[in-house]
């Protein structure tokens, strides 16, 4: 896995070194992209949630006067107004997170240029201490094993700080045209 992550990270350094312009416009493309389609998805989510937990007070409200006018009775108050309470709770709970999620998304905008002045800061890695791995390495997924023509194949996406995912297309030397 080291050394995995050690080419990774030479891979992309040196794609940096070599066409800066075209890296940085590769992860402003995406990161966009991708910014907008999660920040429009959790103010959906927001959104929905927020009219949940609206309902579900005008519910419990409607509930309270249907008991005092004698429409429904006290047990049956208790059960329902329990039932719209926990469901409120659960909508209050996911309402929180997605806020949180937002408000992370909104502060981890892509930032090329620190992970350019990084690149920059170093010019070779050749052993990967905990400091280069806390500066480059966001995280690491590793999918699970398959077999291909009887060979075990395993993906590994490396989440660089600043920019993401870099796939190995985006490494590529761009084409010119003339």
């Amino acid at each position: 896995m080291e050394q995995i992550l050690i080419r990774q990270i030479n891979d992309v350094m040196k794609f940096v070194s070599e066409y800066e312009d075209e890296f940085v416009r590769q992860v402003m493309e995406r990161g966009t992209t991708e910014h907008l389609k999660q920040t429009s998805s959790l103010k959906k989510t927001i959104d929905t949630a927020k009219r949940r937990i609206e309902q579900i007070d005008s519910v419990i409200s409607q509930l309270y006067e249907d008991k005092v006018a004698g429409e429904i009775t006290a047990e049956m108050f208790t059960k329902l107004s329990a039932k719209y309470i926990a469901e409120q709770e659960e909508q209050s709970a996911a309402l929180k997170v997605s806020q949180r999620e937002l408000a992370a998304l909104e502060t981890k905008k892509t930032d090329t240029t620190k992970f350019i002045d990084l690149v920059r800061k170093y010019s070779q890695i050749t052993e990967l201490t905990p400091q280069i791995l806390n500066e480059f390495i966001d995280k690491v997924t590793v999918h699970q094993a398959v077999k291909v023509d009887g060979k075990r194949q395993q993906d590994i996406e490396v989440y660089f700080n600043g920019v993401g995912l870099i796939s190995s297309d985006a490494e590529k030397k761009p084409e010119t045209t003339e």
